[in-house]
């Protein structure tokens, strides 16, 4: 699974998603945990309560992580598909030792060199 990277868009979204999620999550936890200590609540409504703050709050997160790598596969742009195979004088193909990031292949030294 591919990281969003913090200077894109995308990764700025997640990192503003991720600060007012931990805001909320810890307001609720908080609250939780104040009607606890005032007599409102009892041990045994206080920890299904936590886990389904727990629940909730995961499912939201899956959701959003999903819904932004769907809309980052969108926004690449499509038609130049690399791929380590192919010769090296066809356009939107990646030279033989690098892999399809443009790094140098760790496997390489172990392929056919005459492939």
């Amino acid at each position: 699974m591919s990281q969003f990277s913090p200077g894109s868009a995308t990764g700025q979204q997640f990192t503003r998603f991720l600060r007012g999620y931990a805001i909320i999550q810890g307001l609720v936890l908080a609250a939780i945990v104040l009607a606890m200590v005032f007599d409102v609540i009892t041990i045994e409504q206080m920890i299904p309560l936590i886990i389904a703050v727990a629940v909730i709050g995961g499912l939201v997160m899956v959701w959003r992580i999903m819904s932004l790598r769907r809309n980052t596969g969108q926004q690449r742009p499509g038609g130049v598909h690399q791929t380590p195979e192919g010769d090296s004088d066809s356009p939107g193909t990646v030279p033989p030792g690098l892999d399809g990031l443009g790094q140098k292949d760790p496997m390489a030294r172990f392929r056919d060199p005459n492939r």
